[in-house]
Parts: structure tokens; sequence; C-alpha cells
């Protein structure tokens, strides 16, 4: 690609539905080779190969059907920053939970209803939230493209029973790409719980701005719970 620019000209277009590219524009596909990265970001490759050189999506996205164009020569980033840097002004929220394998085998149901929900609990939509931030000057966007913002759980629906679940204290605002991450470490989470047939202890601590609820970084901790084999712990900790 003979060094590649961000915001290009090339761009590349993936059908998440198929899996495949649809569409190129601004290069001759017969004068270059191109690769799919094996490691996916939700739904999406993380990068395609341009000879060697990688082309990266403006944003990564949970999608279950549509486009992504890959188009940038940087990872995306979202840009968004709290003006308001003194730590005095940040707060926590903590949840604390023990999940136990026959009670996941319960709550991965379908059916369960989200009520009362999200908006109902918080007293508007995640959008309006983050709007009120955003044009007061305290949340900062650098970037153009289109953020959609979500009632994120500190520990999932999935997880804990609906009472549980639906709490002011289990809810921080966040985009739709920090729900998306959030989502992966919930399902590695599950599958250790099924595949070792044990409870696993999680807490999960959320840091956001006084008087919001808008998350800055997010922490989990699991916890083993006593049994005879021994399992591996896993620390993560989500930015």
């Amino acid at each position: 690609m003979f060094g590649l620019q961000n915001k290009s000209s090339i761009k590349i277009y993936f059908d998440v539905n198929k899996y495949e590219i649809d569409e190129i524009t601004g290069l001759n596909q017969s004068e270059v080779s191109i690769e799919i990265s094996d490691t996916k970001v939700f739904s999406m490759p993380s990068h395609l190969l341009i000879d060697g050189e990688p082309l990266f999506p403006t944003k990564y996205e949970i999608l279950n059907s549509g486009k992504v164009i890959y188009s940038s020569s940087k990872v995306p980033a979202f840009n968004i920053s709290i003006t308001d840097d003194n730590f005095l002004n940040f707060r926590s929220k903590e949840k604390r939970y023990t999940i136990k394998p026959t009670d996941l085998k319960l709550l991965c149901n379908s059916k369960r209803k989200r009520k009362p929900s999200q908006k109902k609990i918080m007293g508007q939509s995640a959008s309006k939230h983050a709007l009120n931030f955003i044009e007061n000057g305290l949340l900062k966007i650098e970037t153009t493209d289109k953020i959609d913002w979500h009632w994120c759980h500190l520990i999932a629906f999935s997880l804990i029973p609906t009472s549980s679940a639906q709490r002011k204290n289990n809810l921080v605002c966040g985009t739709s790409a920090c729900n998306g991450h959030m989502m992966n470490i919930e399902t590695a989470i599950k599958k250790f719980i099924m595949a070792y047939d044990r409870p696993l202890g999680l807490e999960v601590r959320a840091q956001y701005y006084k008087e919001s609820h808008l998350a800055t970084r997010i922490r989990y901790r699991n916890f083993l719970m006593k049994k005879p084999q021994k399992c591996p712990i896993v620390n993560i900790l989500m930015l």
C-alpha cells in the first residue's frame, strides 16, 4: 500500500452477514493481495491486510447485518473524554454476585422480560443522558462517527435475577462498543461456569463522573469458589 493514510480514498466494504468483502473502491483488486484477519472484534474482522499493510474500520460495533467500511490506517478510537480531569469529581459503583451453574441455566432464558426497563429505572434514555453532558461541554467527542449510547449492566441481565439486574446501582451509561466488550467478557464467564460446572464470584466496579452515570472505566474481578479441582483464574481490566 506504500504508506496508507488515514481517511484514505481507499474503501473496502465488508459484508458482516456474508462475512466477505462486498466492494472495493480506490484499489485495483487484481494488483493487490487482500487478506481477512482471523481476529474478530465483535462480529467483524479486526482489520484487513492489503499487501501486508493493515486497514481498519473507523469504529468497532456489534452488527448482525450490514456493511463495515475499512478505510483507516489507524486502530479505531472513539476519542471520547470527560473535560474535567479532577479525580475528586469521580465516583464508583460496585456490584458483586456469586453465579451458580444451576441458576445460570434458568437465567439464560430469552423469554425473561426486563421489567422495569432501563429507561424507566434511569428516568431517560442513555442517548438523552449522554447528550445532556455533550451539550454542556463536559463530554467531549472528537469524531464525526455516529455514536450509539446504551444503559450497560455492570453484571449482565443474563447472569443474575431480574430484581438484582434491573436496578440503578447496576447500570451505567456507555457506548455500544463498551457494551459489546462487556458482552464478550460475560460470554467467557458463562462458558467457564458451564465448562467447569462450578460457581464463580464476580465483582464489577465502574468509575463514573459525579452527578451523572457516565462510565469512564469498568473493572472485572473473578473469584473461584472452593472446590477440589483446579481451574484458572481470570482477572479482566477494561478501560
